[in-house]
């Protein structure tokens, strides 16, 4: 025969999962949305380049902290890879790097990345 599997589909649960993924893609069109307000509020400040910047990979930071759980590579400027792990991810005080707020995520300069992709080649 060459019906269809209908018959098998569990459809409740089908319309459940779409409801599910669209709930999270509008949560996260909305913290999209926050993180480019933020931006715009910056960008429109008093704040030299340097500071935008900053506040650029803070905002990447977060983010990435938001998200962490989920697969995938996020590429960003090696600036910014900078100013998490040195000016974002610890306070220094008095000479002593303090952990704060510590990236949940892996961080890797473009450099790192691209050899382990050589050395993964490599491996295989």
């Amino acid at each position: 025969s060459s019906g269809s599997n209908l018959e098998n589909v569990d459809f409740p649960q089908a319309i459940t999962n779409i409801k599910t993924e669209e709930s999270n893609c509008k949560k996260s069109l909305d913290q999209l949305m926050t993180a480019i307000n933020q931006v715009k509020l910056v960008s429109n400040s008093n704040l030299t380049s340097d500071e935008i910047n900053l506040e650029r990979s803070k905002v990447m930071h977060l983010g990435a902290q938001e998200h962490h759980q989920f697969p995938g590579v996020w590429k960003i400027g090696d600036q910014h890879v900078e100013d998490i792990k040195e000016k974002i991810s610890y306070w220094n005080v008095l000479g002593w790097r303090i952990p704060v707020n510590k990236p949940k995520y892996n961080l890797v300069t473009r450099e790192d990345f691209n050899m382990d992709l050589l050395i993964d080649e490599r491996l295989s």
